[in-house]
C-alpha cells in the first residue's frame, strides 16, 4: 500500500540489539536466520529423530575368492560382474543354512534353506520372474514333500505332495480365484486313483477312479449344471462296460445295461421319461437293435417290449407297431383277425339257416328247436372290436422284416452311395409309415377296426419312389427318403440276406 505523504518509519531502541558500539536491527537478524535455516533444510532435509544403528557390515566375496573357504556366517557372494548372486549363510565357504539366490538380472529366484549349495529343507520359496511360484519342502534342488505350486501361465495352484519336482500323491488343484478344480490322488501331475474333478464355476463334473486324468473304472459323470448324467464303468474317459444313463432334465433313468465306447450297446433296458420300463433286450446306439429281431417270433418280440403293439394289416401283410421306438415288426405269415360281435352275427346266420331247414319238417319241431337254442344278442359286443385271434400261435409267427419310420434302424448297414439303387411302387411301407407318423395318407385309406387294429385299403398305387440298398453282417437294408438323398428319411427296412441273392 502506498504510504501517505510525509509518512516516516519510526523505530524505538527496543527494535535493536546493542553489541558493543554496534546496533543490530532485530527483525533483519531474524529474517537472515530464517533464510539460512530454510536453505539448510532444502539441501540436507530434516535430521533423523532416531538414534543411528550400528552393526557389522555383511562381508562380500567373489565366487572364486579363496578366502571364502575359511568363512562361516552371513555373506554376500558376487559374480564376475560384481552382481550379488547369493546372500545368506555359509559354512566353510559352502552355501548352507538360510539364504537367497538371485539371477543375473538381480531378481530373487530362491529364498530358503540350503545344504552345500543345494536347495533342501522345509519352507523354501521359489520365484520365477520375481513372482513366487512354489512354497514348501525342497530336496536336491527339486520340490519334495508338502508344498504349493503356482503355474505362472494358467494361475492354477497345485497344493499337496510333490515327488522329485512332480505333483504326485494326495493333493488338490485350484483355479487362480481359489475355486477347487481337482482333488484326490495324483501321479505325474494327473489324477490317478480316487478323485473328483470340478468346472471353473466349482460344479462337480466327475468323480470316481481316474487313470492319467480320465475316469477309468467305476465313476459318475455330471453335466456342467451339476445334473447326474451317467453312473457306472468308464474306459479312458468314455462310458464303457455296465452303466446307467439318466435324463439330465428329469433325472430319471433312461438306459441301464452295457456300453461300448460311449454308446449304449449290447444287452440293456430302455425306459420312458416317466420311469416306466419300455424295452429289455439287444441295444445299438441307444435303440432296440433291429437286426436282432429278424427270425424271432412274435412271442419273443412281445417279451422284449413292455408297451402293447398296434397292428397294421393290408392284403396279407401284418405289421406289429411299437410307436415309442418308431418300429414295425412285419410277418408275411397268415394272421387271423376275429371280431366277437361279427362272430356272433355269423353264428346267428348259421342258426337261421338251420331253422329254415327244420321248418321244412314241422313248425312245431322248429319252435321246439328254437327254445332249445336261444338267440344270441348281436349287440353284446361293441362295434370295432377286431382283434388277433386267440388261437394265434405267437411262438410260430416269424418276424421276416423290421421297419423304422422317420429314423434309421439301429444295428444295420446305412447307405453310402448318392445314387439310388432303383425305384419301386409306393406301397404299404409308405402308407404304414405315414399313418404311424401322423402324416396325410396318399393312395390308401385306413379304418380302425379294433382297439389295436388298423386295416388299410389301397386306392391308388401309381406313385413310385427311389430306394437305396446297403448290406452288412448278412442283413440287407432298404432306405427311402422323402425327396431323394437330401430329404428326410421316410422309412428304412431290414431283412436277412438270402444266400446267393
Amino acid at each position: 500500500m502506498d504510504r501517505p505523504a510525509g509518512f516516516k518509519w519510526i523505530r524505538s531502541p527496543r527494535d535493536y540489539w546493542k553489541i558493543g558500539p554496534l546496533y543490530i536491527w532485530k527483525w533483519l537478524t531474524l529474517f537472515l536466520l530464517a533464510a539460512g535455516a530454510g536453505a539448510v533444510l532444502g539441501i540436507f532435509g530434516l535430521p533423523s529423530l532416531r538414534a543411528p544403528v550400528s552393526g557389522p557390515e555383511i562381508p562380500q566375496y567373489a565366487y572364486n575368492d579363496p578366502a571364502l573357504l575359511e568363512v562361516t556366517g552371513a555373506v554376500r557372494i558376487l559374480d564376475g560382474q560384481g552382481r550379488v548372486r547369493y546372500e545368506g549363510e555359509v559354512a566353510a565357504g559352502s552355501c548352507t543354512g538360510q539364504g537367497k539366490i538371485y539371477d543375473q538380472a538381480g531378481q530373487l529366484v530362491y529364498d530358503g534353506p540350503l545344504v552345500d549349495g543345494v536347495r533342501a529343507g522345509e519352507d523354501g520359496k521359489v520365484y520365477s520372474g520375481g513372482v513366487l511360484v512354489y512354497e514348501g519342502a525342497m530336496a536336491a534342488d527339486r520340490y519334495e514333500g508338502e508344498g504349493q505350486r503356482v503355474d505362472p501361465d494358467t494361475g492354477v495352484v497345485s497344493q499337496g505332495q510333490f515327488v522329485a519336482g512332480v505333483f504326485e500323491g494326495e493333493g488338490s488343484q485350484y483355479a487362480e480365484d481359489g475355486t477347487l478344480l481337482r482333488t484326490g490322488t495324483f501321479v505325474e501331475e494327473r489324477l490317478n486313483g480316487q478323485g473328483r474333478e470340478y468346472s471353473e464355476a466349482g460344479v462337480l463334473l466327475r468323480e470316481g477312479t481316474f487313470r492319467d486324468g480320465l475316469l477309468h473304472g467305476e465313476g459318475t459323470q455330471y453335466t456342467a449344471g451339476g445334473a447326474l448324467e451317467y453312473q457306472g464303468e468308464f474306459y479312458e474317459g468314455t462310458f464303457h462296460g455296465q452303466g446307467a444313463l439318466y435324463d439330465t432334465l428329469s433325472q430319471t433313468l433312461r438306459y441301464q445295461g452295457e456300453f461300448v465306447h460311449g454308446r449304449p450297446a449290447g444287452q440293456g433296458r430302455l425306459y420312458h421319461p416317466s420311469g416306466q420300463l419300455l424295452y429289455e433286450g439287444q441295444v445299438a446306439d441307444g435303440q432296440p437293435r433291429a437286426d436282432a429281431f429278424l427270425g424271432l417270433s412274435l412271442a419273443e418280440v412281445e417279451a422284449a417290449f413292455q408297451e402293447h403293439w398296434l397292428l397294421y394289416a393290408w392284403e396279407g401283410v401284418t405289421a406289429f407297431v411299437y410307436p415309442s421306438f418308431h418300429l414295425m415288426f412285419i410277418t408275411e405269415m397268415p394272421v387271423e383277425l376275429v371280431s366277437p360281435s361279427g362272430q356272433a352275427a355269423r353264428t346267428e346266420e348259421e342258426r337261421q339257416q338251420m331253422l329254415e331247414a327244420i321248418a321244412a319238417r314241422t313248425e312245431q319241431e322248429a319252435q321246439e328247436e328254437a327254445e332249445v337254442s336261444p338267440q344270441p344278442s348281436a349287440s353284446a359286443q361293441p362295434a370295432g372290436d377286431v382283434e388277433l385271434s386267440p388261437d394265434t400261435e405267437k411262438a410260430e409267427l416269424t418276424i421276416t422284416q423290421v421297419l423304422s419310420y422317420g429314423a434309421p434302424l439301429a444295428g444295420v448297414a446305412q447307405p453310402e452311395s448318392l445314387l439310388a439303387s432303383g425305384t419301386q411302387e409306393t406301397g404299404w411301407q409308405g402308407w404304414f409309415s405315414d399313418f404311424a407318423a401322423g402324416e396325410t395318407l396318399t393312395g390308401a385309406s385306413v379304418a380302425q377296426t379294433g382297439p389295436f387294429v388298423y386295416e388299410f385299403t389301397a386306392e391308388d398305387r401309381s406313385g413310385s419312389t427311389g430306394y437305396y440298398l446297403a448290406e452288412g453282417a448278412g442283413v440287407a437294408s432298404t432306405t427311402v427318403y422323402q425327396d431323394g438323398k437330401d430329404g428326410p428319411l421316410w422309412y428304412q427296412s431290414a431283412e436277412r440276406k438270402e444266400d446267393g441273392t
